[in-house]
């Protein structure tokens, strides 16, 4: 072995470019391979799988911890009522195309709404 020279093998420098099906050239070797996000999503898939929670079924809830005061049940009534007249006003406008909407989301921003006026209204003062 005296005298022999030993090559190493090196990589190219700068970025290395495969022909893809189209007429542009694709990096390589600066994305991990396809198959390693499947292997790295499937602990989470079979994870998924079975029945139920590991501590077995819930507990059923037959009732509320304590009963609602009369405000609270106004509050229940008043967001029923707003969202069921909201969803009328919204569907009687274009009663042909689906509808998709939050009443509750609404309602939170008209609420907030009310308090931003009622603070603009305090700060006048």
């Amino acid at each position: 072995m005296s005298g022999s020279r030993r090559t190493r093998f090196r990589m190219p420098s700068g970025p290395q470019l495969r022909r893809g099906p189209g007429p542009e050239a694709q990096p390589v070797g600066n994305r991990p391979p396809r198959h390693l996000a499947v292997l790295l999503l499937l602990p989470l898939l079979v994870s998924g799988c079975g029945e139920g929670s590991p501590t077995g079924p819930g507990k059923a809830i037959e009732g509320l911890p304590r009963s609602l005061s009369q405000a609270e049940e106004l509050l229940i009534e008043a967001g029923n009522d707003f969202a069921f007249r909201f969803l009328d006003q919204v569907y009687g406008s274009a009663p042909d195309t689906s509808v998709f909407l939050a009443p509750l989301s609404a309602s939170m921003a008209l609420g907030m709404t009310m308090i931003f006026i009622s603070y603009l209204s305090f700060s006048a003062q």
